[in-house]
């Protein structure tokens, strides 16, 4: 018998009699069971399990309302897999399965269950999406040929590729410190919206109600917007759910809609969990030390984007991006500023710490290694001397970005100093070379 974190046991008997037919559906309650099902508690568990397994393949006991329901799972469909060899055959085998005969009576705290309908954007288990042209009005179009369907690399935007669309979202707001905001958002309501923002002469962007505004949450749990992060995957959530924005796509679909669907699509069980925690990370004067002590270069590139009315769609604010890379990296190989904070900036370039460390060993078996050590003692103050102690340079950095408002600055920490650089038409061009920031702000007459 194998235990379950979610209150299952589930046997299996593999070498004993199985029956030529299966059970009917039928599901065995306990109502003298008390108890987790642990200690004692469990040798009957284990007896109801070994009877059923004398009729079918498998058994799972279930607990849910204080007592424990017993599943029988007789054998469902085989499943045959076929994988290729490192020998370039193919190996083949069939796979037997175990399918539930019936469910247990659903639990009393469960809500009725999410609908969906089948994503009409793409072909669920292909490359196929549903091509611009049905909303263009082209009928000659190159991309599909009249077709209304082109390959597509990308993942679908409608549905995450899962083939179905969602109803509704579940949406959990957490500090994952004990602390949990549980929402139903669902589109069976009009909400018009408020139009924000859009360009002369088209369809405006719409914000919906408070309700649907994640970042004015976030003081709440003692964050700032920025700091909200998808709980999958870790990285920010995108300003549309923050802000409850809904843009046009040239459909008449209702804004609500539109943003639930956003909201759902891809997501396993409709369910969206944001976090609320401020990063903990190390200061960024630790990343230059790091990025010395191991013959890497740090390059973080910031920009202070202002509100443009020109540009109303356009998300102002301050970004970041801090990688390690290898020294001769072309700039054209380094991530733009993408994240909102420094702190989640830093956090990402340390989880990519074994890739930067991977791609800076040298492809010639003939070149030694680099050594890790510590800064020497004439090292850059901004990287940081032990005798002077370690002075963050994010002060400095964001003085340099609004210096260059709307740029996208870049400063390149090396072994022999710095280069601040902006960014062209051309690509990156040097502003100014250094041997440190310091000596970089003053060449371009701003104060540390």
């Amino acid at each position: 018998m194998r235990g379950h974190a979610d209150g299952r046991a589930v046997s299996r008997a593999d070498d004993l009699w199985r029956p030529r037919s299966g059970c009917g559906p039928w599901c065995l309650p306990d109502p003298t069971a008390a108890g987790t099902g642990t200690g004692a508690g469990s040798v009957p568990v284990a007896r109801r399990l070994g009877r059923l397994l004398r009729r079918v393949g498998g058994a799972q006991a279930v607990w849910r309302d204080g007592r424990w329901w017993y599943v029988p799972l007789p054998d469902g469909p085989p499943v045959d897999e076929i994988r290729a060899t490192d020998t370039g055959q193919v190996s083949w085998w069939r796979r037997g399965t175990l399918v539930r005969a019936t469910e247990p009576p659903a639990p009393s705290w469960q809500g009725q269950p999410i609908g969906y309908a089948t994503c009409p954007d793409c072909v669920p288990g292909t490359r196929l999406r549903r091509c611009r042209c049905l909303l263009d009005g082209d009928q000659d179009c190159r991309h599909c040929s009249g077709a209304a369907l082109e390959p597509s690399e990308f993942v679908c935007t409608s549905c995450g590729d899962s083939g179905r669309v969602p109803e509704a979202v579940t949406v959990t707001l957490t500090d994952l410190d004990g602390f949990a905001i549980h929402e139903l958002w669902r589109a069976d309501h009009d909400d018009p919206g408020v139009p924000v923002a859009g360009w002369p002469g088209g369809a405006p962007v719409l914000r919906l109600d408070r309700r649907y505004r994640l970042a004015e949450r976030a003081a709440t749990l003692g964050v700032r917007p920025a700091d909200l992060v998808d709980a999958d995957g870790g990285l920010p959530l995108h300003r549309d759910l923050r802000e409850g924005l809904v843009f046009p796509d040239g459909t008449t679909v209702p804004a609500l809609v539109r943003f639930v669907r956003k909201a759902a699509a891809g997501r396993p069980g409709a369910r969206l969990i944001v976090a609320a925690v401020r990063p903990v990370t190390p200061p960024l004067a630790a990343v230059l030390r790091l990025g010395a002590g191991l013959g890497l270069d740090v390059a973080v590139t910031v920009t202070d984007q202002r509100p443009d009315p020109d540009q109303p769609l356009r998300e102002a604010g301050r970004w970041w991006s801090v990688e390690l890379v290898a020294p001769g990296t072309p700039d054209e190989r380094i991530s733009p500023p993408g994240l909102p904070s420094v702190e989640a900036a830093v956090g990402f370039c340390l989880r990519m710490l074994d890739g930067a460390v991977h791609a800076a060993v040298p492809a010639d078996v003939q070149v030694p290694l680099v050594v890790p050590q510590m800064p020497r003692p004439d090292a850059d103050p901004w990287i940081g001397v032990p005798s002077r102690g370690v002075v963050d340079p994010t002060v400095a950095l964001l003085r340099l970005a609004r210096h260059y408002p709307d740029r996208f600055v870049r400063v390149r920490f090396q072994a022999d100093g710095c280069v601040v650089g902006l960014f062209e038409r051309a690509g990156w061009v040097p502003v100014v070379r250094a041997a440190g920031l310091a000596a970089a702000l003053g060449a371009l007459g701003l104060r540390p």
